[in-house]
């Protein structure tokens, strides 16, 4: 073998253990890894600031934002639309921001779909308390990728729960039933952006003889021009012997195809109950929350007849009282 030679082979084994040696150095397995088509770059993108909830995050000029402002509960949904169908509505991937008692950081899983074999979801809580989070939907890595660059980019600009914010209860009235120890509050009149809601009188109707109800009390609270619809939100107090709490929770949204349940344990004062939300992504408006907690012999339900207005609930069902 000639010098020529040599020397040539030595050059390419020092490039060679240079580069691994490099490669060791700096490689970050926790490193995000982009593909050719991503662009990594956030410079460009548009901001989107909410002065009610106090943040600001960027998003990419082609994907769009829907905000939610009903009543006193706001959301906001980044989003990118199927190209294919061309149909608005149908998100491919979206990243949906709102208010919660607690979240989830776990990590991305994968869940499955009617429509596409599978995407991939992620709740991120945004805040040190825990109340302001966001739901990631996304069909593959390139957009996991994608909305994890417009997650690092969110920013609070002010604290989440400002006085402004807070529900007033002070002209609130009181439904109180002696036989079934139970006294709870609800609005006098509120301003939720619905027709047949804002600045009517609300009043409670007991509706258990009307639905022929035996040992159980039934309880409608709304306004004259709910009152159709089957008004707006429920008590229910059940004997826990006649109670079947699962069948009871799988009727709610069992006419979506799409439903979605969540469940978690909240404090009521000092008595945890169980919180349990269902969703729909074909109707996204649709929220119903019901409240269960139990007392004694009996099984307290409250219902927000799927309106979601999200503070004035919960100041509904934290102020029920116990009085047997």
């Amino acid at each position: 073998m000639n010098n020529t030679i040599k020397i040539i082979i030595a050059t390419i084994a020092i490039l060679l253990i240079g580069g691994a040696i490099y490669a060791i150095k700096y490689y970050d397995p926790k490193a995000p890894k982009y593909s050719k088509e991503v662009n990594t770059s956030v410079s460009d993108w548009k901001t989107y600031t909410n002065t009610k909830l106090g943040f600001e995050i960027k998003y990419p000029n082609d994907w769009k934002v829907d905000e939610n402002t009903g009543g006193l509960d706001t959301s906001i949904s980044i989003y990118k639309t199927n190209n294919l169908t061309g149909d608005n509505d149908a998100f491919v991937n979206r990243i949906h921001i709102d208010i919660d008692s607690s979240c989830d950081s776990s990590g991305w899983t994968i869940s499955g779909d009617e429509i596409y074999d599978s995407f991939n979801t992620l709740n991120v809580c945004l805040d040190s308390s825990k109340s302001l989070h966001a739901e990631l939907f996304a069909l593959n890595d390139d957009y996991k990728t994608i909305e994890d660059l417009i997650i690092s980019t969110f920013r609070l600009t002010s604290p989440t729960n400002t006085e402004q914010n807070r529900v007033s209860t002070s002209d609130w009235k009181s439904y109180r039933n002696k036989d079934y120890g139970v006294e709870i509050n609800y609005p006098s009149k509120v301003s939720w952006g619905i027709y047949y809601v804002d600045g009517e009188d609300w009043f409670a109707v007991d509706n258990s003889k009307q639905a022929g109800y035996v040992d159980r009390l039934s309880v409608g609270f709304g306004t004259p021009s709910s009152k159709s619809g089957g008004l707006i939100w429920g008590l229910e107090v059940i004997n826990k012997n006649n109670f079947d709490q699962e069948k009871y929770i799988k009727v709610i949204g069992s006419q979506f195809t799409d439903r979605q349940e969540k469940r978690e344990n909240i404090l009521i004062g000092s008595t945890t109950a169980l919180l349990v939300t269902v969703t729909t992504e074909i109707n996204k408006d649709w929220v119903s929350k019901l409240v269960i907690v139990e007392n004694g012999d009996k099984v307290y339900l409250m219902g927000n007849g799927a309106s979601n207005q999200e503070k004035d609930f919960q100041q509904f069902y934290k102020s029920i009282k116990f009085t047997n």
